[in-house]
């Protein structure tokens, strides 16, 4: 199915005219937020303010919108301009998820706790369906599918805790809280 099929639209025209309204709108949001105030992270992990035209170039800014446009990917944790390219090394292994030789869920990792653990998983279960589709349609089928496996591990803790039932971390992780060795 089309784009144009699925908005209904008449004529491939039609179309392009809409998604030239929606990226006009996107830029100018955009171009607003600039406005307010542009922020980085420094080299310790701080949020700082950076001076447009001073710190940072304007066509610097361009280019960072057309990376954006062009290479973006929606995530929990914000918008990665590395998972599309394939550059992203937690694109296959969220790291709390999958930490340590073995690749497996953080020992001390516990969900469920939190009231809000439903829904961190509800927007991971969201965003990571938006990357395997927006991969699917840069045809990146390689990307789509990485994200499938997290995917699939997000749809089984979301339902766990559905279900009513916590995930305490792993077992070792019991075992060391009551006193017996690993094993």
């Amino acid at each position: 199915m089309t784009v144009q099929e699925l908005l209904a639209h008449a004529s491939p025209e039609m179309t392009l005219r809409y998604a030239k309204l929606l990226d006009d709108t996107k830029r100018k949001a955009f171009e607003s937020v600039i406005k307010q105030g542009v922020f980085s992270f420094d080299l310790n992990g701080a949020v700082q303010e950076i001076k447009t035209g001073e710190d940072i170039p304007t066509d610097i800014l361009d280019a960072l919108w057309q990376d954006h446009k062009l290479n973006a990917m929606d995530t929990p944790y914000g918008t990665c301009h590395a998972r599309l390219n394939g550059n992203c090394p937690h694109m296959e292994a969220p790291p709390c998820l999958t930490c340590g030789d073995n690749q497996t869920p953080c020992k001390d990792l516990a969900v469920g706790f939190s009231e809000l653990d439903k829904q961190k998983y509800e927007l991971h279960i969201k965003t990571t369906t938006k990357a395997i589709e927006m991969a699917k349609q840069r045809g990146r089928e390689d990307i789509a599918e990485k994200n499938e496996k997290n995917l699939q591990r997000y749809q089984n803790i979301l339902t766990t805790l559905q279900e009513g039932n916590i995930i305490f971390g792993r077992q070792d992780r019991m075992k060391r809280k009551l006193g017996v060795q690993n094993g």
